[in-house]
């Protein structure tokens, strides 16, 4: 039974389009979306006979296994893409398959490459596609996604559609209406408009209701499916539920397996619409249908009919350790979980399937009680090691488990190994103290074992602690010492890592630390440990922000998001987008600042704090919002990571805030966290904070100031001690406007003060531009400018009202001949306009100035 496709002719021209531009190799992304029953793989079936002639399509599935099959499309589509990528596939490593995959498109005839149901996809499957979706606008193939709006979002759809942005297309399908339904009801007695009311339009909910009019609820509806199964004969019903129990399509040699010759008995099933049969593969005609039969077996008949399934699977052979898993798990076979479990949690890991992994791991260790010692140990570090990787701080219960373990191992540096990835763990879930304790056993325990590779490990891991939490001299003698034990041992990885916290703390006590972070990345890079070098590039850019450095400081977060981008290292995607965010607001660029910080995720727990800050920053300078309920959430996460380099930051942001909106700053908070700089010899900060207390009335005493200044070249020691002239002509000479107008606004004098507003006001600094203003109008200063108004401030590049006009419609799409017919100018005058529009906007092209036109409601209306 199938119905027919309505209300669906434009989504078909806009994927017909789309595969005509692969065909002349301009590739892209069409994601289809919508709820469960609304038509997306009839969409996509139907567009088959609209591919041009001579391309290939291609069809991997997402399966509704308890745990995702890693990689699972694409080792639906191994077959078809010849030997290298059915080996790196086979391999289970993503990165090989990363490559392969955009290899043989581009190698390959037209393609249209197509992922069902991504709401079910393992982690690593969507890697491969952001992968290949950042390359597919020279390449012949068009990818086509179907997911469920539905369901909860993808983890990686968001970066997905970020990585292919400019050549995506979304086709969200609607439900059915009721001119459609009618159209559907035709030749059926029925009550058209009750219809379309209980199915809300849709299409398979419809369906299923003409097959059985007596329904008349919607779960009634979906027990259409059940209804039509008991008018089946027995043994046809039986084969029905046994495949009931496989999700997604059953495979020609499983169905083959499980049918046993009695294909015949499955006519009466395909005749009743439960199920299709192509070329001895076997699928329910919806996934809500197999749901729907599934639900109606006996718990206990279930068991038996995975049973069957997975002796099948077992006998083809060759089979996904996490199909074995899935089945096992339901037929309670536990020497199959514990078995294929581990198999299927390393495969998993080694595809980039981290949750699927530690899923896996889960399930296994469930039934820890019946496996040895040492592989329990081995099982909880791993678990605890994936979890890392996928961001989940819960995996220092792991690690502990996975300690206490080690210590019954003869062998101890395995106790070492664990007591160092436990110490990186409890610092994630911000638990400085087990951090501290478990590095500090882990060196003790190495320097009696006096093997260099080990102390070299113990030793950088207890540096990295050190570094983090702001004690650089002791984070620069431990790392010295890692790095010659691991030059000892011949470790370049661990090397690397040494030299990477000594390079940072060097930055932030003072010193030049910028060639040990070189030569740090430079060794990662050279054993292909793309991770250390992201690591690297990352604190490179944050040492560089910290000494007011941000053309460099951008340079290394552009080298480094190249890296991140194309490894697919999405941790340190974020981290250095946060950094870029704080780089965009010392440029002034607050639309950008915040929009970068925006896209930060919540969940990103070492970038939150930052990102916490520029956006409260953003709206303080802007007076566009409140910034503090940013602020206290910024300052709760760098308490609770007890570490200077956030409670740093997050209390100069409030000194600032409190400041211009003449507010109570937090003094006493702001007291402590200098003084914990001072103790730490962070000059940095604590020159920052210096000049942030001395603008809220508590100045530091003169010979402090002396010796900060003395000690760091900060344009903040300066204006600390009230040398405004100086700093200000070192913030200009580094490109930094705000704060240049910030010193300029300390000046005694009203004449530049007045620099120091118009310098605000053509940045749209609204929060300091206003209690200027009104320090000079108290003062009773002549001639004091009113400043912009209010739709001037949503357009902080000070375009004129006619250059306004004129970028309203460049945002419309219209040419500089059609913008001169509309406003009645001539062209010249209008090429002129536009060039000042994208001089004024620092952007290059007509669409990025489009852009920045829609982004000015972000800080104000947009101009009509």
């Amino acid at each position: 039974m199938t119905g027919r496709l309505l209300e669906r002719s434009e989504q078909l021209r806009v994927l017909a389009a789309a595969a005509r531009a692969a065909d002349q190799g301009r590739g892209s992304v069409v994601l289809v979306s919508g709820e469960a029953g609304v038509g997306k793989t009839s969409l996509v079936r139907a567009f088959h006979s609209w591919v041009p002639a001579g391309a290939r399509v291609l069809t991997g599935y997402c399966d509704a296994l308890s745990t995702p099959r890693a990689l699972g499309p694409m080792k639906d589509i191994a077959p078809s893409l010849g030997p290298e990528f059915r080996t790196a596939v086979q391999a289970g490593d993503r990165d090989l398959v990363m490559s392969a995959l955009v290899a043989a498109l581009d190698d390959g005839p037209t393609t249209v490459l197509v992922v069902e149901d991504l709401h079910w996809a393992d982690e690593g499957t969507l890697d491969v596609l952001r992968h290949a979706a950042r390359r597919l606008a020279a390449i012949r193939t068009l990818l086509v996604v179907t997911f469920r709006d539905d369901e909860t979002a993808p983890a990686g759809l968001s970066a997905l559609v970020a990585a292919a942005s400019a050549t995506t297309t979304t086709l969200a399908l609607p439900s059915l209406s009721p001119e459609a339904v009618r159209a559907l009801c035709d030749g059926h007695e029925v009550d058209t408009d009750a219809v379309f009311h209980l199915t809300t339009g849709n299409p398979y909910l419809v369906t299923e209701m003409l097959a059985s009019p007596s329904m008349t609820t919607p779960a009634s509806v979906m027990g259409a499916a059940v209804e039509r199964l008991t008018r089946l004969s027995p043994d046809t019903r039986d084969l029905v539920e046994q495949l009931a129990v496989v999700p997604g399509s059953v495979e020609p040699r499983l169905a083959t397996a499980l049918v046993n010759d009695a294909w015949d008995r499955l006519a009466a099933a395909e005749e009743s619409g439960l199920l299709n049969v192509v070329n001895a593969e076997v699928a329910f005609r919806h996934e809500l249908t197999r749901m729907a039969v599934l639900g109606a077996v006996p718990g206990a008949r279930q068991m038996i009919l995975h049973r069957r399934v997975l002796d099948a699977l077992v006998a083809l052979g060759d089979a996904d350790p996490g199909r074995l898993v899935h089945h096992a798990v339901a037929c309670g076979d536990l020497e199959t979980v514990l078995g294929e479990g581990p198999r299927a949690a390393r495969e998993a890991a080694s595809s980039g399937s981290h949750r699927e992994a530690v899923s896996h791991y889960r399930t296994v260790l469930e039934h820890e009680s019946l496996i040895g010692v040492e592989d329990r140990a081995d099982l909880w570090g791993e678990q605890a090691f994936e979890q890392y990787l996928s961001g989940d701080a819960s995996g220092v219960t792991a690690a502990e488990r996975a300690v206490d373990l080690r210590r019954t191992d003869p062998d101890e540096r395995r106790l070492v190994r664990s007591l160092c990835w436990l110490s990186r763990l409890a610092w994630v879930a911000s638990r400085p103290g087990l951090a501290l304790e478990a590095a500090d056993e882990a060196v003790t325990r190495a320097t009696h074992l006096a093997e260099p590779e080990i102390q070299a490990l113990a030793l950088g891991n207890r540096s990295q602690l050190a570094m983090l939490h702001g004690q650089n001299q002791t984070a620069i003698e431990l790392g010295e010492q890692a790095v010659a034990f691991a030059a000892e041992a011949g470790d370049v990885r661990i090397m690397s890592h040494a030299l990477n916290n000594v390079g940072s703390s060097l930055m932030v006590s003072g010193a030049n630390g910028v060639p040990e972070l070189r030569r740090s990345i430079e060794l990662a890079l050279s054993v292909g440990d793309a991770e250390a070098a992201c690591r690297g590039y990352l604190n490179l850019a944050w040492g560089l922000v910290s000494r007011h450095d941000m053309t460099a400081a951008d340079a290394a977060v552009a080298d480094g998001l190249a890296l991140a981008v194309e490894t697919e290292h999405r941790v340190y995607e974020i981290h250095l987008t946060a950094i870029r965010s704080r780089i965009a607001m010392a440029d002034c660029d607050w639309r950008r600042a915040g929009e970068l910080a925006a896209a930060v995720p919540g969940s990103a727990y070492a970038s939150r704090g930052m990102t916490l800050v520029v956006r409260a920053l953003v709206a303080a300078r802007t007076a566009t919002a409140s910034p503090f309920d940013l602020l206290e959430a910024a300052w709760t996460d760098a308490e609770r990571a007890d570490e200077l380099q956030r409670r740093g930051p997050a209390v100069a942001a409030a000194l600032e805030a409190a400041f211009l909106a003449g507010t109570v700053p937090p003094i006493t908070r702001a007291l402590s966290v200098y003084r914990e700089a001072e103790r730490l010899g962070d000059r940095w900060v604590q020159s920052e904070l210096a000049y942030r207390l001395r603008a809220v009335g508590q100045p530091r005493p003169d010979d402090e100031l002396a010796g900060l200044q003395e000690q760091t070249p900060s344009p903040f020691a300066m204006q600390a001690a009230g040398r405004w002239q100086e700093a200000a002509e070192a913030w200009r000479a580094i490109g930094r406007r705000y704060e240049e107008a910030q010193a300029l606004a300390d000046a005694p004098d009203a004449a530049t003060r007045l620099r120091a507003l118009e310098l605000l006001d053509q940045l749209g600094a609204v929060g300091l531009a206003q209690r200027v203003r009104r320090q000079l109008r108290d003062e009773g200063a002549a001639s004091v400018p009113r400043g912009p108004m209010a739709r001037t401030r949503g357009n902080p590049s000070g375009l004129t009202d006619r250059q306004l006009a004129v970028l309203a419609l460049v945002a419309e799409g219209l040419t500089n001949a059609e913008i001169a017919d509309r406003l009645v100018l001539s062209r010249r005058t209008v090429d002129t306009h536009v060039a000042a529009v994208l001089t004024k906007l620092d952007v290059r092209s007509r669409r990025d100035a489009a852009e920045a036109f829609r982004g000015f409601a972000d800080l104000g209306t947009p101009p009509a």
